[in-house]
């Protein structure tokens, strides 16, 4: 890499658009280019150019004392402009940096409303971006790449810092600090979020805990839930399908029997219409005629009594059945009620609750075995004193056969038919009252199980119940306990917000998601540490060597210029674990090592001989040097100047200068000149083209 051209426009005093272009390397040789000019011309703000390019943060550095300072600030014949912008142009034909192009332009700009901004050909880029870049092609603001006006002196009065600062670029690991500082701000900024998420996680975990158990407890009572839910369709549909399997049967029997009874109806009419002819035919007595109206009147009597009995049977039966099923709900109630009261310990509550209970409990007993019973006996009593007539009325009419004619036989056939059949319906109809009795009680029964369905939830359809009949439960009482066991421990879960799942996944989902993190973190934390490690190592190598081979040049460069004497660097350990650089020369003839006991010519000439072991050992791919030479005599200049043919085989120097001897080894000589309107301008003479 090499500096191909400089644009400046509007810094400082190069108002216009000004370019200054440098040669090529040739014959082995990188080149010095020199700048000339009277003092005040304005040649130094070219390397403050440079060094405001490269990215230099203080204006004191540029001489200056605000950000607005390095732009052109007007005259009494040009205006002052609105920016400054300074652009280097770098050749990257070998790729010392990470940059692809073969050409890289570095340009920073600054604008009078303090808005500045930096472009890598042509992309903005941070400040960052470009100290790495800097760094890694050995170049920078703060380097010695850009020395000066009065930083040779300073060189060797430097703190530890700041020379210590000037040695890690002197032997070419700033990068490598670069990118240590860079995963160190990362170390740092990782452990914190580490500890941010740590804190999150400790506070989100208790709440996390408990909803798991709340989401436990929600999925166990939903198997439950789930089994008491199918015991409970089995259980009631077995119960449910045989009520209904009795009602078809006993509706069954209902029918044949009264499909009996209109039989035996039919032949009784048609024995009474037998009876009117022989009436017709043969009129009987007074008398006999007077026992057989009297009996028939019996018969009807006695069936509408008998109906009666039927009729009040099934309306007690049906409204003792619905009063003893709501009794009995009613009951069910109290006595769960006395037992959570019993579990809550409320014994005054209990047994307020207890003796309602036996109230309720006396008053179904009279409801069973009370008045509808007394009336029933009545009526059951009526029928039994109209029975005794009827049979009394019989002995009668059998009296007064025995008197009657023998062709009153035939009569009195017809008469035990009559009666056979009329026995025969009595039968039929007490077994039709009962079986429409226990239809009744049946239905009931029925609506009473289908109440308690409905109060438990359970629904059944046809098809359930056919497929819960079918398989039939082995033992009923066991699962109505089992049910009872399982409603026992859903009470005992008792209940849980539904919205409990949904916030435990979200919860969970964000303790995962932060779990994750807290992973990568502390992966990241330990892949930085390494990297760091391997980055100390790194840094402590190359600098121990760099420092070992600057060593070797600094005392090479010193004997040069001082024609002998010695001098070296020594790294000082320090109590803090830290190190110093101390700075010991020697000039020839004199036994000194205390840099401040020296002469002014000789600091200037120890300094520029550490600079030049500096540039021997870590090239830099140009190098800026503002009059450095400005106060050796002519003979040190000479020697100078020399050196600096030495080493420009190795780096392109850029050298602004009054020296004759400087002059004389430059390739491009650029005259700065300060015109009337107070701006600088170049001229330019290739010297190697002089015949």
């Amino acid at each position: 890499m090499y500096l191909e051209k400089l644009e400046l426009q509007g810094f400082k005093s190069f108002a216009p658009k000004t370019g200054l272009e440098f040669l090529l390397p040739k014959d082995n040789k990188r080149g010095i280019t020199a700048i000339v000019g009277p003092n005040g011309s304005g040649k130094s703000n070219v390397a403050d150019a440079i060094r405001w390019a490269l990215g230099e943060q203080s204006m004191k550095a540029i001489r200056g004392k605000k950000g607005e300072d390095v732009i052109f600030s007007g005259s009494d014949k040009k205006t002052r402009s609105g920016f400054a912008e300074v652009s280097l142009y770098l050749n990257n034909d070998k790729k010392m940096t990470d940059n692809p192009y073969s050409e890289v332009v570095l340009t920073r700009r600054f604008y009078r409303n303090g808005d500045s901004e930096y472009l890598l050909n042509k992309n903005k880029a941070r400040l960052s971006d470009i100290h790495l870049m800097a760094a890694k092609s050995n170049i920078g603001s703060k380097s010695y790449s850009v020395i000066g006006q009065g930083m040779i002196d300073k060189i060797l009065t430097l703190s530890d810092d700041e020379r210590k600062d000037f040695f890690n670029e002197a032997t070419g690991i700033k990068q490598f600090q670069i990118k240590k500082e860079q995963s160190l701000n990362k170390l740092n900024a990782s452990k914190k979020n580490l500890e941010q998420v740590e804190i999150v996680l400790q506070e989100i975990e208790p709440r996390l805990r408990s909803l798991r158990r709340q989401a436990k407890k929600l999925e166990e009572r939903e198997k439950i839930e789930v089994e008491l839910h199918s015991l409970e369709h089995a259980y009631y549909g077995n119960l449910w399908k045989d009520i209904e399997d009795r009602i078809i049967s006993e509706s069954a029997k209902l029918q044949k029997i009264e499909s009996k009874w209109k039989n035996k109806r039919g032949e009784i009419q048609e024995i009474q219409k037998e009876f009117k002819k022989i009436e017709k035919e043969k009129p009987s007595s007074e008398t006999f005629l007077a026992l057989q109206n009297k009996y028939q009147k019996l018969l009807e009597e006695k069936s509408k009594i008998k109906e009666k009995e039927w009729k009040f049977k099934g309306k007690t039966t049906s409204i003792s059945m619905r009063e003893i099923t709501e009794e009995i709900d009613e009951i069910n109630n109290k006595q769960k009620k006395l037992i959570k009261n019993l579990r809550a310990e409320k014994i005054n509550t209990a047994i307020r609750v207890l003796q309602k209970l036996e109230t309720f409990t006396e008053n179904l007993l009279k409801k069973i075995n009370g008045e509808p019973d007394k009336k029933l006996n009545n009526i059951k009593k009526e029928v039994q004193e109209f029975e005794q007539k009827i049979i009394d009325v019989k002995k009668e009419v059998e009296i007064l056969a025995q008197k009657e004619s023998a062709e009153k036989n035939a009569f009195f056939e017809k008469q035990r038919k009559l009666d056979a059949r009329q026995n025969e319906i009595f039968y039929l109809e007490n077994d039709l009252n009962n079986l429409k009795i226990e239809l009744a009680r049946l239905e009931t029964k029925r609506e009473g199980l289908e109440e308690e369905m409905k109060i438990e939830g359970v629904k059944l359809s046809l098809n359930v119940v056919e497929t819960q009949h079918g398989a039939s439960l082995q033992n009923r009482e066991e699962t109505f306990r089992k049910i009872q066991r399982l409603k026992h421990h859903v009470d005992m879960i008792g209940g849980i917000d539904p919205e409990t799942p949904k916030e435990y996944k979200d919860i969970n989902k964000r303790y995962e998601f932060l779990h994750g993190e807290s992973y990568d973190l502390k992966n990241s934390i330990d892949s930085l540490e390494v990297v760091i490690k391997e980055l100390n190592v790194i840094i402590e190598k190359r600098f121990n060597n760099a420092f070992s081979n600057i060593n070797k040049y600094f005392d090479k460069y010193f004997k040069i210029l001082f024609d002998g004497g010695s001098a070296k660097i020594i790294k000082v350990t320090k109590e803090d674990k830290n190190f110093g650089i101390e700075i010991h020369a020697t000039p020839p003839g004199k036994k000194i090592k205390n840099l401040e006991v020296l002469s002014g010519g000789e600091k200037a000439l120890t300094a520029i001989a550490l600079l030049c072991a500096i540039m021997a050992n870590n090239p830099s791919p140009f190098v800026i040097l503002d009059e450095v030479d400005a106060s050796l005599d002519e003979a040190n200049s000479i020697k100078f100047a020399n050196i600096l043919e030495e080493l420009s085989k190795k780096t392109q120097f850029v050298v602004i200068t009054h020296n004759r001897a400087t002059m004389e080894k430059a390739s491009v000589l650029y005259g700065v000149t300060m015109g009337e309107k107070g701006v600088s301008k170049l001229l330019s003479m290739k010297l190697e083209d002089r015949g």
